[in-house]
């Protein structure tokens, strides 16, 4: 907020550290690299699906207990089987769904998939886009094409895991 008063420091130190000593080993230093960094992103992203699987099998049978699975099937209107991570997603998001414009019929469904892609990643969602469009799930193509230009992007939770790893 206030101006510099001290003269600006414009050396540039230019680190001139060599990788390997020829071709082949820097090619051989760069695969080895990038294979322990393509192994840590699979690994975190590999767990992160994990922790996602046992939240959804602890809903599962919290439903279960509780006789929630049946009430769940029974209010979506199939959509959902039973209490899930995707459930709750799916109505935590509605709101937002409809205030973006996606049609009433298709908000919960809308509101999976943009829980999906933020907790696992755009890949589940697009998956689950298409087998709910295969499957007649949308009452109106709108949505269809609002959700598939929603779940573009690389903001969720895995790409944490990425960061972490790489």
């Amino acid at each position: 907020l206030y101006p510099q008063t001290e003269p600006v420091d414009q050396r540039m130190d230019i680190s001139m550290e060599r990788v390997g000593s020829n071709f082949l080993d820097a090619m051989a230093n760069g695969t080895t690299d990038g294979l322990k960094l393509a192994a840590n992103v699979g690994a975190m992203l590999l767990v992160f699906f994990a922790f996602i699987a046992m939240f959804n099998y602890a809903f599962f049978k919290l439903g279960d207990v509780m006789g929630l699975n049946g009430w769940v099937a029974e209010v979506s209107g199939g959509n959902f089987r039973s209490f899930s991570l995707e459930f709750l997603l799916g109505y935590l998001f509605a709101p937002l769904m409809w205030l973006i414009g996606v049609a009433s019929e298709d908000i919960t469904l809308t509101g999976r998939l943009i829980g999906e892609k933020i907790i696992a990643s755009e890949f589940v969602g697009y998956e689950s886009l298409s087998s709910l469009k295969a499957a007649g799930a949308f009452a109106h193509q709108r949505s269809i094409v609002m959700a598939t230009y929603m779940l573009c992007g690389f903001a969720n939770f895995a790409s944490i895991g990425i960061q972490i790893g790489g």
